[in-house]
């Protein structure tokens, strides 16, 4: 690799490792990455995962098990949940260059890498939710094997593809399998199912059956049927099947998250997809194999979620590749393209400007908050003169600057670190004494505190526990406070307090108005640390 490429590689893995300890841990889905391990390490035992003491079953145990491994290495510490979190995303990287190296020219590839390492949801995953970072490396791994494989036909490879998959598995359950779904249906297209009887696949599959399906028999031998019945069925089935799971969008729901998540690449994706349609009568051979390969890939990704009856914004993230690479081609075949990453410029500089208005009134004035725009003028120039991998260079060093200034400064909206550092420091010493949540979700405190917690979704129920003898000091929102007052029979106090910031599209705008008076209060809501004592 020659040292031109090397360097715009590690650009793009700057993002990634820009200010990893500048935020707390992100509830709800970081808490239990960062938690779950440690309980693991405590009880000794890395078969049953447990959070707050309880099994935590609806998820497989591959990222538990990378955490607590780093902890036993490293010791206990965010820090080391954060790294392992980087360096799966740098894996993915990487991963998406090795991929597009064996379906495009170098450059091609190379600015591939760097469309996939900007794209905002995959830099937002790779700071805050371990479990799909870990997925997509591990399918992405599995399509190199078989890419590999495919052109040399060493049985090794095949064989590392089927592990890969199995981990896959390991890491978030059948969804991985999607992708094994598309290298099928693109084998069966090439050559009618004729190289399918040419690898091992008898050893492929008891490979992938076998790291796929052990921990699973193995929680079987423990605990029964119950828990593997519930993973697949409503874990997976249930997610998939019904709304009683999550957020139930409509069918065309992702055509909106690509668009923003790929932002400004998508203006070169939508671009993309133009010109391939346009373009497919002309590919003969090879050139046309490896076109369908990546339709395949993102088709049936993109589908297949489509009729989802739940949606999340991340569960196409795995599709983020291939469209990379479309972009790639497409932002290196066509001259008129740098129109596109012209307006793709214009519209983040009118993003950055607005984010240093927000911050300045959030944060105070600081010529930190503008500091974006200077990859951006840089970003454009490159951008009209189509050097395209040093353009998305520009938009790493933005989200480095991004995370850099805006994280830290975060911090002081995120009330629970501060109240559970008051909880701490009146539950030293008192081992019959509680701390819990009530009515929001913040299961960081188990972290936080380092011991069990009370997780209460009820006023009632919250009133209850207070009413009890025992010390108990409790997390909540004023909302849910001034019901407290109300139910409960037991004088009650606040012992703490801290801002949350509570952001919407109205009060955004408002805040953006060079006229803007209103008191910053006003986007802030008060939750408090509540306690049945008098002290």
């Amino acid at each position: 690799m020659e040292s031109r490429s090397a360097l715009l590689l590690l650009l793009f893995l700057l993002p990634l490792a820009a200010a990893p300890g500048a935020s707390s841990v992100w509830d709800s889905n970081e808490a239990f990455y960062t938690q779950t391990p440690r309980e693991m390490l405590e009880r000794g035992d890395w078969l049953v995962p447990h959070f707050n003491g309880q099994p935590r079953l609806n998820k497989p145990p591959l990222s538990y098990w990378l955490v607590a491994g780093a902890y036993r290495l490293f010791g206990v510490s965010l820090a080391v949940e954060r790294w392992v979190l980087a360096a799966l995303g740098a894996a993915c990287v990487l991963l998406v260059y090795g991929i597009a190296r064996r379906l495009r020219p170098p450059e091609v590839s190379l600015l591939a890498a760097g469309v996939f390492a900007t794209n905002f949801r995959f830099l937002v995953l790779s700071r805050r939710l371990l479990i799909d970072v870990l997925l997509l490396a591990c399918v992405l791994a599995a399509i190199l094997c078989y890419l590999e494989w495919r052109r040399g036909k060493q049985d090794r490879w095949l064989l590392g593809s089927a592990l890969c998959f199995g981990l896959g598995f390991l890491a978030k359950g059948p969804v991985a399998w999607i992708a094994l779904g598309v290298l099928l249906v693109f084998s069966l297209w090439e050559d009618r199912g004729r190289g399918l009887r040419e690898g091992p696949w008898k050893t492929a599959l008891l490979v992938l059956v076998t790291v796929s399906l052990g921990w699973h028999l193995a929680l079987v031998w423990r605990l029964g049927w119950e828990p593997l019945a519930r993973f697949l069925l409503e874990e997976n089935v249930g997610r998939f099947a019904s709304r009683d799971f999550g957020p139930s969008r409509g069918p065309f729901y992702y055509f909106g998250v690509l668009l923003a998540d790929f932002f400004p690449w998508s203006l070169l994706l939508a671009a993309a997809a133009v010109w391939k349609v346009r373009g497919w009568r002309r590919l003969q051979g090879e050139e046309r194999a490896r076109e369908v390969l990546l339709l395949l890939w993102i088709v049936l990704w993109f589908g297949l979620f489509s009729l989802s009856r739940n949606k999340q914004e991340y569960y196409v993230l795995p599709l983020y590749p291939a469209a990379a690479i479309w972009v790639a081609d497409v932002a290196r075949s066509l001259p008129w393209t740098r129109w596109l990453g012209m307006a793709g410029a214009a519209a983040l500089s009118i993003l950055a400007v607005a984010l240093a208005l927000l911050s300045s009134r959030l944060f105070g004035p600081s010529w930190l908050g503008w500091l974006p725009l200077a990859p951006l003028l840089a970003f454009a120039a490159l951008a009209w003169r189509r050097r395209w991998a040093e353009a998305a260079a520009c938009l790493s060093l933005l989200f480095a600057l991004l995370f850099w200034t805006q994280l830290p400064a975060l911090e002081a909206y995120r009330p629970v670190p501060s109240l559970a550092a008051a909880a701490q420091a009146r539950l030293r010493d008192r081992p019959e004494a509680r701390a819990g949540y009530l009515g929001l979700a913040a299961p960081s405190l188990r972290f936080h505190l380092d011991r069990p917690i009370l997780e209460l979704f009820e006023v009632e129920e919250g009133a209850r526990r207070l009413e009890e003898d025992r010390p108990l000091y409790l997390i909540v929102r004023s909302a849910d406070w001034l019901q407290l007052q109300r139910v409960c029979r037991r004088p009650l106090r606040i012992a703490a307090t801290e801002p949350r910031l509570v952001l919407t599209l109205p009060t955004l705008l408002s805040m953006l108005r060079p006229s803007a008076r209103e008191p910053l209060e006003n986007w802030l809501r008060p939750v408090h640390l509540v306690t049945n004592q008098t002290d």
